[in-house]
């Protein structure tokens, strides 16, 4: 209701998302008085009485009306049109979006989070987490853990002030937001065969959660393959799409006044095959405006980025035909038909929460308009230790691997090459 309220009210949103976060609303908060008011109005004078025959006849045009407003939604809203879609909320749970996932030996795990309404009884610096952990292992039955822990209510705040106290005191963070049940799982997991984790951090997309310490020694990180997600219906929902093997062919557009852009943009060149760049706006503008199937498999960006509180004004930096600098908001991008895969090597491309609902961001706009997975920094991020793990995790990709696992492991390369990072610059790795 949040992320349809947001995209009815914004005036930089496409007038044909609007116009169907609008209809989805008004079908919504239909009822048969209302419908009945309507009818005494004039526009349906026949079914205007309160007999049996005239509330079955508005009822019946109220389910009309709401299963055009989810069609109408699933034309403009891609493959997260099942958010408008109230039948969905009963049958998704954490056990059917992993009976959802393809076959795999390894042992996945889904992390939910979810934030209370505060308690009278609590101070007002303290906040009510309710954590649940759904783990599924082949060959057994499927565990479920459910808790209830108070948290420091600053855990939930983010501003670009607080990086430093983020990344200082994540110690802190691991026992309030990973429930004993994952930890002891985390730490029995080797880094060679590890964890695939998947995370609903509702209130918390601001965490690195990589960078949480498992052991003295060790992180998230070191044990598990992970992906955050804004709900499981959109987790669901994405799963369910045909996965997209090979990355091939891919659009890239990279800023070369970014020092370390070029290195890159290199190895991607010579990673991939069939790759075309584009380097103004109006040109990636026409490529990712079409009617029909996205052609490419892959976007690929290396620009400078900007944050914005509520989400839909993150920007990007861009050239126009002329050389002069224009910024594409995630607002904008909304009008964009992208690839299943969008790699944006940029700084602050979260997805925006204000009050712990995903209401905004670059990731939730291209997830809306065709995109299964986005890889985007959190924050401001070094150039140099960004560009080194890109150059890594192109030629992984290149080479077979998924985009989360190569992603992965070109960050364990990184540490490797530069162990004093781990524990002094976590930020370079894990932003």
């Amino acid at each position: 209701g949040r992320l349809l309220a947001e995209l009815a009210r914004n005036p930089d949103i496409d007038t044909a998302i609007r116009a169907a976060a609008l209809a989805v609303q008004d079908s919504g908060s239909a009822t048969v008085d209302s419908a009945a008011h309507t009818a005494h109005t004039g526009e349906n004078t026949e079914e205007g009485g309160d007999d049996e025959s005239g509330v079955r006849g508005r009822s019946t045009a109220i389910a009309v009306d709401r299963a055009t407003a989810v069609r109408a939604a699933e034309s403009v809203l891609g493959p997260l049109s099942a958010l408008a879609d109230a039948d969905h909320l009963d049958a998704v749970t954490a056990t059917a979006v992993l009976d959802g996932r393809d076959p795999s030996p390894a042992t996945t795990a889904i992390l939910q989070l979810l934030p209370l309404a505060p308690d009278p009884n609590a101070t007002a610096d303290r906040v009510r987490l309710l954590r649940r952990c759904t783990i599924a292992t082949p060959g057994t039955a499927v565990h479920q853990f459910t808790d209830c822990v108070e948290i420091p209510h600053l855990y939930l705040e983010y501003t670009r002030g607080t990086l430093d106290r983020l990344f200082v005191g994540r110690k802190k963070y691991t026992p309030s937001l990973l429930p004993p049940p994952l930890m002891e799982l985390l730490t029995a997991t080797p880094a060679t065969a590890p964890l695939r984790l998947m995370i609903v951090p509702t209130g918390f997309f601001h965490i690195p959660f990589d960078a949480l310490p498992v052991t003295a020694d060790t992180h998230v990180l070191d044990h598990a393959l992970v992906s955050i997600h804004g709900s499981l219906t959109s987790a669901l929902s994405l799963m369910r799409l045909e996965e997209q093997r090979t990355p091939s062919p891919a659009l890239a557009i990279y800023d070369h006044e970014l020092k370390h852009a070029q290195p890159e943009l290199d190895a991607l060149l010579t990673a991939l095959d069939r790759v075309q760049r584009v380097d103004s706006l109006p040109d990636l503008g026409h490529e990712m405006t079409v009617e029909t199937t996205q052609p490419f498999s892959l976007l690929a960006m290396a620009v400078h980025g900007s944050a914005d509180d509520h989400g839909w004004g993150q920007a990007k930096k861009l050239r126009d035909d002329e050389g002069n600098t224009v910024w594409v908001t995630a607002a904008q991008a909304l009008s964009w038909t992208v690839p299943r895969l969008c790699v944006l090597a940029s700084c602050n491309t979260p997805i925006s929460a204000p009050n712990g609902i995903e209401v905004g961001g670059f990731p939730l706009a291209l997830m809306l308009r065709g995109a299964t997975t986005v890889i985007g920094g959190l924050y401001n991020i070094d150039d140099k230790a960004t560009s080194d793990i890109m150059i890594t995790f192109w030629r992984r990709l290149g080479s077979g691997e998924s985009a989360l696992s190569a992603l992965r492991n070109a960050k364990l390369d990184y540490l490797q090459i530069n162990p004093d990072y781990r524990r002094l610059w976590p930020e370079y790795w894990a932003g």
